[in-house]
């Protein structure tokens, strides 16, 4: 548990520099100074939460901390059930889980685009796998005592984040609100907790991160002067910019968890798992919620090809970041029509630890 919050902690310390990165950037600043603030407030219930779990089971060892829990030799169960409540609120933080996201969109709206896309998908993937890392080695035995608190959980991150990413009409703070719901469908997989739902937790963390460094790498080459970032800036672009527009189109598609991409089978696997083990009202919460996504992906995409021509903004020349956004097109697209190797692969990950 002690090198789980050192590795957190060093991860987030690089960010809060990252995001603050611009100093003459007001917007910049501000960012960087409130996701540090709640960074370490955050950071607090991580440890209180740590201390209370050591102090019930008089270590912090993943597997004596579970040898505790099924022998019964836990010091006090109120300290115990408290504990695992401060350690989640402090990973719900590093994952942005309602009501411990509103960090995100004025994070990722003010930090330069380089740094929004790396903090939509390093701290993501880092903090899942610390997360069920801790509770498949520590309390897996206790599953049933924390099960409601992630199912509500769950529930409440794809339904706030979607409906707040409706309401947005600049891009970065809408795929801001779309990472929050993503982490929402990710819960689904930490809530199940076996082989078949760590490896779709695992899938769908690489596509994840393909999609969003996609969608982020043509942002990043189409910003300039305040342009590029609101919805109204697309509009007409695909009449301009045909493949960059693709490209953009087919992240938004697989973001949405539409076929033949790989956020569909990504989505597909984390609710079949669910189905499988009797969450079916979460599942039609989630399958509900990707109804109200479409919405918002798709206005991208209308606007860049079927409104009338506006002066949209000219992408800066970079052969580098544009081969990179046509791998990473081609990689959500390949995962969509032939997901079998990445699955093999997860499912054999898995399969070490169940």
């Amino acid at each position: 548990m002690v090198i789980v919050f050192l590795g957190l902690e060093l991860l987030s310390l690089s960010l809060y520099i990252l995001v603050g990165f611009l100093r003459h950037d007001q917007l910049s600043n501000e960012s960087g100074l409130k996701y540090l603030l709640l960074g370490a407030f955050a950071t607090g219930f991580f440890l209180f939460g740590a201390a209370m779990i050591y102090g019930a089971t008089g270590t912090t060892n993943y597997n004596e901390i579970a040898s505790a829990a099924t022998s019964g030799s836990i010091l006090s169960k109120v300290y115990f059930s408290l504990g695992i409540g401060l350690l989640l609120i402090g990973f719900a933080f590093k994952v942005a889980l309602v009501p411990f996201h509103m960090w995100s969109p004025d994070v990722y709206q003010g930090a330069p685009t380089t740094v929004t896309a790396f903090l939509c998908t390093a701290p993501k993937v880092a903090g899942f796998g610390a997360l069920l890392n801790m509770f498949i080695a520590a309390f897996m035995e206790i599953q049933v005592e924390w099960q409601n608190l992630f199912w509500i959980l769950a529930a409440l991150t794809m339904t706030v984040g979607n409906i707040s990413a409706l309401m947005q009409s600049h891009v970065k703070r809408m795929l801001a609100f779309s990472s929050v719901s993503h982490a929402g469908y990710l819960v689904l997989g930490v809530l199940v907790l076996n082989s078949v739902s760590l490896s779709a937790v695992l899938f769908y963390l690489v596509v994840y991160s393909v999609m969003n460094l996609g969608a982020f790498g043509i942002i990043l080459l189409v910003e300039k002067d305040g342009k590029g970032l609101a919805f109204e800036d697309y509009r007409g672009f695909a009449s301009q910019h045909p493949w960059m527009a693709v490209a953009m189109a087919l992240f938004m598609i697989s973001l949405a968890g539409f076929p033949p991409t790989g956020g569909f089978v990504a989505k597909y696997g984390l609710l079949s798992s669910a189905v499988s083990e009797g969450y079916i009202w979460l599942v039609i919460i989630a399958v509900l919620n990707t109804l109200v996504s479409a919405y918002y992906y798709l206005r991208l995409i209308v606007n860049m090809y079927m409104q009338e021509e506006k002066e949209a903004p000219h992408p800066v020349s970079g052969v580098l970041v544009l081969g990179l956004i046509g791998l990473l097109a081609v990689i959500v697209l390949t995962l969509g029509i032939t997901p079998e190797f990445l699955l093999k692969i997860t499912a054999e990950a898995a399969a070490t630890v169940f």
